[in-house]
């Protein structure tokens, strides 16, 4: 495109029309047609693959915000049928196996998207999840859970998307309160971020792991490590997953609570 333009200018500016037998003025009319209409071709080209592009990325996005209003919408609803399930799963729990029943799950919108998958793999979970949580967000989900008897023993946090928490004084503190508020007695299971554009993905991940690591009772959901290796799980947006991602995202909360409860680290 840039090409063509040059080369038009080039014409127009240095006034180098061919003449034919002093027909300067149909030449040059001749001359111009050829080189315009391939340009209109690639204008026009290129304008539709702009208009294309910009449309699809309003219909993720449009997919994205139905799937998060839609799951918020029936979340209490469900939290209450979750409640009942898992208080029948836990009386007929097998005392050797792993007990997975009346999960807490407080997050923010990656975490919302996925709770229809979530409840598939972990039923009788009960999710606290909101657009736009920030860590602060995380001790009053989790209050108000245990106002309800809805706090377990085990306990998923998907925190750490939409602000970041290392270096940042408040933001530490507010993740050490939630911590203390849930207490050494519970297990909890702290999925890491993918958000690739934003500044504070490597920073909140690392401060996660050396949590984890002054926590016993805390373990790392490694998200990040999963999707990172496979795109095609996520929207348009790049960080929210999509079908095939909300699947897998669960699946990877599910298979790390099981294996870390069937073989608890030694004292």
């Amino acid at each position: 495109m840039t090409i063509w333009s040059d080369a038009l200018a080039h014409v127009i500016t240095s006034r180098r029309l061919p003449a034919i037998r002093g027909r300067h003025i149909v030449t040059a009319c001749i001359f111009l047609t050829a080189f315009t209409l391939p340009g209109l071709a690639l204008m026009g080209f290129g304008g539709h693959a702009i208009a294309v592009s910009a449309d699809q990325k309003v219909s993720d996005t449009s997919e994205l915000q139905e799937r998060l209003a839609a799951n918020a919408a029936e979340q209490q609803a469900a939290n209450d049928q979750a409640a009942a399930e898992a208080a029948e799963q836990k009386a007929a729990k097998d005392e050797a196996a792993v007990d997975l029943s009346g999960v807490a799950c407080i997050g923010d919108s990656v975490m919302l998207g996925s709770s229809g998958e979530l409840r598939k793999v972990l039923p009788g979970c009960i999710i606290d999840a909101e657009v736009s949580r920030y860590v602060g967000g995380g001790l009053d989900a989790a209050k108000e859970m245990a106002a309800q008897g809805r706090l377990g023993k085990n306990v998923v946090i998907a925190l750490g998307t939409n602000g970041p928490i290392a270096g940042y004084e408040k933001y530490e503190v507010q993740t050490r309160a939630l911590l203390e508020y849930l207490g050494p007695d519970r297990h909890i299971f702290w999925v890491n971020v993918y958000c690739p554009e934003l500044s504070w993905q490597q920073t909140n991940n690392d401060y996660l792991v050396s949590m984890a690591k002054d926590h016993p009772n805390v373990t790392i959901v490694d998200w990040y490590g999963l999707v990172s290796k496979h795109p095609e799980w996520l929207g348009g947006d790049g960080i929210h997953p999509n079908d095939e991602g909300t699947a897998a995202y669960a699946k990877l909360i599910h298979d790390t609570m099981a294996e870390t409860l069937a073989h608890p680290a030694a004292d």
